[in-house]
Formats: C-alpha cells, sequence, structure tokens
C-alpha cells in the first residue's frame, strides 16, 4: 500500500456534486464522464473548462470509498438511498458492514440477486466474530443476540433459562459460571428433550433457528451430573448419564465380576396352541409334536456357542411329576438336535422319560 487516505482529498476544499445522469447542455456526469466539449480548442465557443468545484468532489468521492476499504476492510451496506432509490442487487457470498442496532457486523450474502436487508436471515448470513464477548448476566430470557463474539461467560444462577434469544442462523458457545437451570421447551430445544442443570464450568453451544427457537446442539460431557447408585438403580432419572460402575450397580451387582445381559428369554404355554406369554428377542415358538419345541429368535445370536436354560412345571392333576426339560434334543428320536444362530430345539420329559406338553415353559439365553 503506497497511500493510506487517512484524509479523503479535498476534504475541505470547494465541491460540487456530479450528477449520476446525462446533462443535457454536455456538462460532466457520472455517466458519461467529461464529454467531448471538454476537449474542444479554446477558441471554440462550445468548449468547456474542467471545473476544480467538480473535479475535487470526483477525487473526494473516490478517496472516501478507498479509505473506507482500506479502514474497515469490508464495504458498509449499499442502501436504497445511496442507489438512487432503488435496492441494491448483491449476489451470492457478497460481504457487506450493516448496523442492525446492536452495532456493525459483518453479513455474507447467501441469495442470488439479492436486494434485501442484512437483518433477514433467508438472504444473509451472519458472520460469527472469533473473540470473547462481554459477560452476559443468567436470566430467564438469555439475550444473546447482542453479543460480539462466539464465546462468551454467563455469569449468575438467576432462573430457570427458558428462552435465549438468538439470530436465525447464529451459533454462539457460553460457558456457565454458576448453576443456572435450563428448561427444554418448543423454543429453547435441549439434547435429549430434558432440562439441564447447569455446572460451573459446563459448556454449551446454541444454534438460532428460525421462528425464535433456539437449538442447543451440544454440551461438554464433564459438566452433566453423574447419576447416583439409587438413581442408577431406580432407573426413573432422564437427566443424569451412567458411568459403567453406575451400570454395574443399576443391575445390582456388587463386586467385581463382569455382568452379562440376557441375550433373548421366554415364557410360553406349551400346550395346545403355543401361546407366547411375555418375551425378549424371541420372535415365536415352533411346536414340533408332544413336548418338543424349538425357539427362534428376533435377532440372531453371534454365534452357536450361548449358554440356554430351559424350565418347565408339571401340569396340575397330570401323573406327569418329574418335569423336566433336555436341551439340543428332540422328543421323537432323542437325539441331539445341533442349536443355530438363530434358534435352538429342546423337548420335555416328565416320569418314565414320556415326552408332554407342559402348561408353563420359560427359556433364557446368555452369550
Amino acid at each position: 500500500m503506497d497511500k493510506f487516505f487517512r484524509i479523503p482529498f479535498a476534504s475541505s476544499g470547494d465541491r460540487t456534486a456530479i450528477p449520476d445522469a446525462v446533462d443535457v447542455n454536455g456538462f460532466v456526469s457520472y455517466t458519461q464522464g467529461y464529454g467531448f466539449d471538454y476537449q474542444r480548442q479554446k477558441s471554440d465557443p462550445a468548449a468547456k473548462n474542467i471545473e476544480r468545484d467538480k473535479m475535487n468532489d470526483l477525487f473526494f468521492e473516490v478517496t472516501t470509498a478507498i479509505s473506507e476499504q482500506q479502514s474497515k476492510g469490508i464495504p458498509d451496506f449499499i442502501t436504497p438511498v445511496l442507489n438512487g432509490g432503488t435496492a441494491y442487487s448483491y449476489d451470492i457470498f457478497a460481504l457487506v458492514r450493516y448496523d442492525d442496532g446492536d452495532g456493525d457486523r459483518v453479513y455474507q450474502s447467501i441469495a442470488a440477486t439479492n436486494t434485501a436487508l442484512p437483518t433477514d436471515a433467508t438472504k444473509w448470513s451472519l458472520l460469527p466474530v472469533q473473540a470473547i464477548g462481554t459477560p452476559v448476566a443468567s436470566a430467564t430470557t438469555l439475550d444473546l443476540s447482542g453479543v460480539v463474539g462466539d464465546y462468551v461467560h454467563i455469569t449468575g444462577s438467576t432462573g430457570p433459562i427458558s428462552a435465549i434469544t438468538l439470530r436465525e442462523g447464529a451459533e454462539i458457545t457460553v460457558v456457565f459460571d454458576s448453576t443456572p437451570t435450563l428448561v427444554n421447551s418448543a423454543n429453547l430445544i435441549l439434547p435429549g428433550g430434558v432440562n439441564l442443570v447447569a455446572t460451573a464450568g459446563l459448556t454449551a453451544t446454541f444454534r438460532g433457528e428460525a421462528s425464535s427457537v433456539v437449538r442447543c446442539s451440544a454440551t461438554s460431557a464433564s459438566g452433566l451430573p453423574v447419576a447416583s447408585t439409587a438413581e442408577a438403580q431406580a432407573g426413573t432419572d432422564n437427566a443424569t448419564v451412567i458411568t459403567p460402575l453406575r451400570m454395574r450397580e443399576g443391575f445390582n451387582a456388587s463386586g467385581s465380576a463382569p455382568v452379562y445381559a440376557c441375550r433373548a428369554w421366554v415364557n410360553f404355554n406349551g400346550t395346545g396352541t403355543v401361546a407366547i406369554r411375555a418375551s425378549g428377542n424371541v420372535s415365536s415358538i415352533t411346536d414340533n409334536g408332544t413336548g418338543d419345541y424349538t425357539i427362534n429368535f428376533s435377532t440372531a445370536m453371534p454365534d452357536i456357542n450361548y449358554a440356554a436354560d430351559v424350565v418347565n412345571s408339571p401340569n396340575s392333576g397330570s401323573s406327569q411329576y418329574a418335569a423336566q426339560a433336555n436341551l439340543f434334543a428332540a422328543a421323537s428320536s432323542y437325539t441331539r438336535i445341533a442349536p443355530t444362530t438363530s434358534a435352538f430345539r429342546f423337548a420335555t420329559y416328565g416320569n418314565n422319560y414320556v415326552a408332554f406338553d407342559p402348561v408353563d415353559v420359560m427359556a433364557h439365553v446368555f452369550r
């Protein structure tokens, strides 16, 4: 840069504005410039002299515009007044400075032939300023619209915070210095749809959406409350996180031995037409004949090395009192039937190893 136009040319000199439209008498205009009359011989009655005050104004306007670019980096928004009464049409991705009521901000056009004001969030995007804004006090309606920066501290615990004011499309990260409660609602959407009790140091990122909706897109894991043993075992709280220890305690399991979950289970009536009373990961029961059943999984096991057990009871008033179940067996042939990842077969016997259909059959699978 050879020259910074700190002082626009002729800023205190004589200036006369040059008109935009062509002058009927041939005087200088922005549309025509200096016409032919300005190069005629001095002896020609139609010859015109270059006007000092108009030349001063031309240089003043040019150097003022250059100074604006040099000092601001991005030009001011062109208003209809500056454009002869017509809204200026910006191309997509154009950058402008505009005072939206909270001071000058930088906006980028997100539409072609854009004649809207920068406050129209469907046509312009407010560019974030990578800076820490002035701290904002917690309030029932937390106003973040005036923060200059993309990161700000929230002081105090006044609340609960039931709404946040943030321009559509704008995003900001906040860090809570205290412990206000944020209430999930149609206008303040929180992760998991549940209220959030902030802790000192909790960070959260908010983004403005249409219709004054603000969504919390992320929070820091370190700031989330951890469930207590009682909360883990009760299983009713939806606003805390579960650690591996609390997961074990949620199963009411003590000690350090591993805990393995049941992969499938079923309770069914084996008499007549087989009827499932309740089940998990069991799609159906195949009745292969008297005392002979196949349990079919809804989702296959990872392999055939699972552990299954079946319990059945003798029928009331029946002579079949020595009830038992033989896994991976067919009642008709007394032979082993290998399990598969999608099902396993078993047979039930009473006294004298006579197959029969129990009223109560319960099976469980672990892997």
